[in-house]
């Protein structure tokens, strides 16, 4: 499978008839590969890794090689490019046309700003952005994605040349910009031969209600007017924030009752947190359940079979001082 794929082991009990017919289901490596309690697998990382299915007395145990490959295409290619500045035939369809002796080139320089857009019409992630410039003109630049409502920066750069490549968070998104902020001087207008986007298209998903939507949601640290309660109002356009420089915040969502679900999807705000923990809450203690470094646009925690009235997200790492910011917390109890 691929970083970030996720594949389905199915594992029998017999006889049919078994008294106790859980299975639990570990990986040898989850920094390679992670499996859910009901045997879904996802990549992580490249590497080989063994997912094991064991009886939950422990008599019988089966087992399942996985390889995770980073499997990445230039999806790119041949997409719709667009620019609010070209040169004669130089238009943007060329600098993803996958062609190195074709180019895009811009009508002006110096600090006059331009940008090429790559709409590609449908929900993709990326991990990997090549570009390829026609000689060294370029001297500030942004590479943005969109989130839906506006494109947010996820590298800035002074030079760029001819080999310029650089790995990425996993970011979902409908549209990619390379902004040219500035050249060397007005003569020397920026040029690109081609703008690579390494990743692949994501098929449309089908999914069961947002318990979150119904739930209420605090937390210890606020800034402004960016509440708790925007993490879990379905709208992408409100958000919670914490302070500036402030680690350890406490994301609390309560359900009210006891309330049986196995994923989360977090939608950050910028890419800011570093290190994170998930815990619910058993009744008298709280236990950890889930731990993980960055989470980007969308990032899906898959936590196994859980069922508790609270579950709760805590801060411990952020990139750099800015303040922790998630757009939706959302809660759901997949049927695979």
């Amino acid at each position: 499978i691929g970083i970030d794929d996720t594949a389905q082991i199915n594992a029998t009990v017999i006889p049919a008839n078994a008294s106790n017919k859980t299975i639990l289901w570990t990986s040898s490596n989850q920094s390679i590969a992670t499996v859910s309690s009901s045997g879904q697998v996802v990549g992580v990382a490249e590497g080989v890794v063994t997912i094991m299915a064991r009886t939950a007395d422990g008599s019988y145990i089966a087992t399942c090689v996985v390889t995770v490959e980073d499997v990445l295409t230039n999806i790119a290619l041949n997409r719709m490019a667009t620019t609010d500045s070209f040169s004669a035939a130089a238009t943007p369809s060329k600098a993803v046309d996958g062609l190195t002796n074709t180019r895009w080139t811009a009508d002006k320089g110096g600090n006059n700003p331009v940008s090429l857009t790559i709409n590609f019409n449908e929900q993709v992630s990326f991990r990997k952005i090549k570009i390829v410039e026609q000689l060294d003109r370029i001297t500030n630049f942004e590479l943005q994605y969109w989130d839906g409502t506006g494109f947010v920066p996820f590298h800035i750069g002074t030079t760029m040349g001819s080999d310029f490549v650089i790995d990425t968070p996993t970011i979902i998104t409908t549209q990619i910009r390379l902004s040219v902020l500035s050249t060397i001087n007005d003569n020397a207008v920026a040029s690109i031969f081609e703008f690579e986007v390494h990743g692949k298209v994501l098929s449309p998903e089908v999914l069961p209600t947002n318990l979150a939507l119904s739930a209420s949601a605090t937390a210890n640290i606020t800034s402004g007017g960016n509440v708790a309660g925007n993490m879990v109002d379905g709208n992408v356009d409100t958000r919670w924030m914490a302070p500036t420089s402030t680690t350890n915040a406490i994301l609390e969502i309560d359900f009210g009752a006891v309330t049986s679900f196995n994923q989360l999807r977090f939608r950050e705000y910028l890419h800011r947190v570093s290190g994170f923990e998930v815990q619910y809450f058993d009744g008298t203690n709280w236990v950890t359940c889930y731990t993980r470094d960055t989470i980007g646009t969308l990032y899906i925690a898959d936590l196994g079979a859980i069922a508790s009235s609270k579950i709760r997200v805590i801060i411990n790492e952020l990139v750099s001082t800015a303040g922790a910011s998630f757009s939706e917390i959302e809660v759901y109890n997949v049927i695979n």
